[in-house]
């Protein structure tokens, strides 16, 4: 997960990336790719060492590198997921894709943090 807060901090720019996300790549898939990049970064601010992990945008492209049809759901694996601090954020794409993940560590289920590790009812500052 990311933030529009974190977006503009990377970005530079209030309006964020402005739905260009290439941040940098050429050539095919560099909308995808540049994505992934982007998700990297924002881990690395978030937590240092963080970047050396893979990180994949939850996006689906037309056309990726390969010239071929990309679905989202298909790039984040089968889980499980959890936060930076460890906590069970979801064991399966079922619980990950429901309203609220089924089966997440009680103290994120309801209120997602955010990066400053700020429940999401308390707007940034």
């Amino acid at each position: 997960m990311t933030s529009l807060k974190a977006l503009r901090i990377l970005s530079g720019n209030p309006k964020g990336f402005g739905g260009d996300l290439r941040f940098g790549k050429t050539g095919p898939g560099a909308g995808l790719l540049g994505a992934d990049s982007i998700c990297s970064c924002i881990a690395e601010m978030s937590m240092k060492g963080a970047r050396f992990k893979q990180w994949r945008a939850f996006l689906s492209v037309s056309k990726g590198p390969d010239g071929k049809q990309v679905n989202a759901i298909d790039r984040i694996g089968t889980g499980p997921w959890y936060d930076r601090l460890g906590r069970l954020l979801a064991n399966n794409t079922s619980e990950l894709l429901a309203q609220r993940p089924k089966n997440a560590d009680p103290a994120i289920k309801n209120d997602l943090p955010n990066e400053d590790g700020i429940p999401n009812h308390q707007p940034d500052p």
